[in-house]
């Protein structure tokens, strides 16, 4: 993933925002009338702020709405039209704002949903995906606006987020477009070692008169580049989900190596970080979850525990390949799986030497379900065996596209 944009932003230190948007009281006073807004919120508001008011549950719900799009600098007009019909939004926040099960992919469906049925007009992308981040911060989600959407098409070099031509993001984004923008903020905050949010700050810099280095160098950017179009995700197809080992994070050598390979091809790509997994099955849940949200087939690629998650959660949904390495199919300890693979193209790599999964594993099953299986002179982490591994990898996603 690495290239100069993303060295070039992650070099550049987060500025202090300060103050943001309008004065609260000032806004909700003109956009609605449903209810006063108290005297303490007679100012503008920085993030950190905002933050710690939408946690405060003795705050109304409307309150904290006229909050977040006060100061997200929201036009008086579009308020108005929004708040004409609290009724169709006030369900939603306050599911949003209780629910501990909510994900940020099902509330952006919720909105969309709502959006296409004009029942909340004036609220579009930029501004609810605003509501998602502040009133639910667990959901993880983060905001999608023009700076953050233009800063991720030109991070990746590709047309990951859809904008129009006044630099608007467009309701042709859907869910699925709003979890891989996510995700893709949570990659980068790993590799620039920050928090998720931070990285999101880093994206949007600061705007007005004095701006941020980032955001003078996007809009310099991003127009030089409207004449040499970015690569459409879209058109991928295919998307390629890493898991990881025990041991292991999400931006491993091998993940990385591999990753390089299906992204020159023109495949999507996504590593899960399980680090925060207790054990085997929450991380089956966790790419159960993933998988249930995908509307096409996908390839897994698992190393070690996240071959057993993948090829367990190969019995579940159909895919179009299955490439594991050093899989850990019978470890003691582990769940026990009845291995039944949607899927029949099958690559297992597995070292001689492995001293943590036994190379008979890889065997059995391999003989059981007449994949292909590589045995190399290696041990249990294979890192000497990368550039073995990234060549038979490019052999079976080279397989997968021709078959398209």
């Amino acid at each position: 993933m690495k290239n100069n944009y993303i060295e070039f932003l992650g070099s550049i230190k987060n500025q202090p925002q300060g103050k943001f948007g309008r004065n609260i009281q000032v806004f909700g006073r003109q956009v609605q009338s449903i209810e006063t807004i108290s005297d303490d919120l007679n100012k503008k508001l920085n993030r950190y702020e905002l933050m710690h008011l939408c946690s405060d549950f003795e705050r109304s719900d409307l309150s904290v709405v006229v909050a977040v799009l006060g100061w997200g600098g929201m036009r008086f007009d579009h308020a108005r039209r929004l708040f004409e019909n609290w009724e169709e939004l006030a369900p939603l926040i306050k599911l949003i704002r209780t629910s501990n099960s909510l994900n940020r992919k099902e509330v952006f469906q919720s909105f969309s949903v709502l959006r296409k049925q004009n029942k909340i007009p004036g609220l579009g992308i930029g501004y609810y995906t605003k509501l998602i981040c502040f009133l639910n911060p667990s959901s993880q989600g983060y905001i999608l606006d023009q700076w953050t959407a233009k800063s991720i098409n030109l991070l990746y070099e590709t047309k990951i987020v859809d904008i129009n031509n006044a630099g608007w993001v467009t309701d042709k984004n859907d869910s699925n477009t709003y979890e891989e923008f996510c995700l893709k903020v949570e990659e980068l905050a790993r590799y620039w070692k920050i928090e998720p949010l931070e990285a999101e700050l880093k994206m949007f810099s600061n705007g007005g008169r004095k701006k941020g280095r980032w955001r003078e160098y996007l809009i310099k950017e991003y127009d030089r580049l409207e004449s040499k179009p970015l690569r459409d995700s879209k058109k991928s197809s295919e998307l390629v989900i890493f898991s990881h080992g025990k041991e292991s994070g999400p931006d491993g050598a091998k993940i990385n190596a591999m990753r390089a390979v299906a992204e020159e091809l023109g495949f999507k790509t996504v590593s899960i970080d399980y680090t925060a997994c207790q054990d085997e099955i929450e991380r089956k849940a966790l790419l159960r979850n993933y998988l249930s949200n995908q509307s096409e087939k996908v390839i897994l690629v698992g190393s070690s525990m996240g071959g057993y998650v993948s090829a367990a959660l190969a019995n579940e949904f159909e895919l179009n390949a299955l490439f594991l390495l050093c899989p850990a199919l019978s470890l003691e300890g582990y769940e026990p799986v009845d291995y039944k693979p949607r899927t029949d193209k099958i690559v297992l790599v597995h070292g001689w030497s492995d001293d943590i999964v036994p190379v008979q594993s890889s065997i059995d099953f391999a003989r059981k379900h007449k994949a292909t299986l590589h045995i190399v002179e290696d041990g249990h982490r294979l890192t000497p065996s990368i550039p073995h591994i990234t060549r038979w990898f490019n052999d079976m996603l080279s397989e997968v596209k021709k078959n398209e």
